[in-house]
């Protein structure tokens, strides 16, 4: 038995004429070992405001705009190294000093990773209590003393 998807342009000589359906992001759910830990880290360290719950099993966070990012507890190891959220801020260097200062290990401090004609998007990494790769960015104007 295949499982999968089946590309409609291969089968029967032709396009696909469905129209797509649109889809936005609406949660973006991590798998976590310590609920209440990472609770209080989203909610008490980063700052981000709770949505709902249920109880003993998810956590709701406005993550900004219509995303919601979803925290659900799971048994056994967690597995992070493939997952990075990026949270855009005001200003990248008062969110870095803001979060040093809470005790937030960083692995380096903001950087240019990018750019247009007139900003750079400055960012930096940290890790959350299971592991996950978490970054803040903002754009600073270029000439900007950072």
């Amino acid at each position: 038995m295949r499982v999968g998807v089946r590309n409609p342009n291969r089968s029967r000589g032709g396009p696909a004429m469905r129209q797509m359906v649109p889809m936005k992001m609406k949660y973006v759910l991590l798998m976590v070992s310590d609920l209440a830990r990472s609770e209080w880290f989203y909610r008490d360290l980063l700052g981000l405001k709770v949505e709902g719950r249920v109880e003993g099993e998810f956590v709701f966070f406005n993550a900004g705009g219509d995303v919601q990012l979803v925290i659900r507890e799971v048994e056994g190891p967690v597995s992070a190294d493939r997952t990075e959220l990026s949270f855009e801020v005001p200003d990248v260097m008062n969110a870095y000093r803001d979060l040093l200062s809470k005790g937030v290990g960083f692995t380096r401090e903001p950087r240019a990773v990018t750019g247009d004609a007139g900003r750079d998007l400055y960012a930096t990494d940290f890790r959350d209590p299971d592991g996950h790769i978490l970054s803040i960015t903002g754009w600073v104007q270029k000439g900007q003393n950072v």
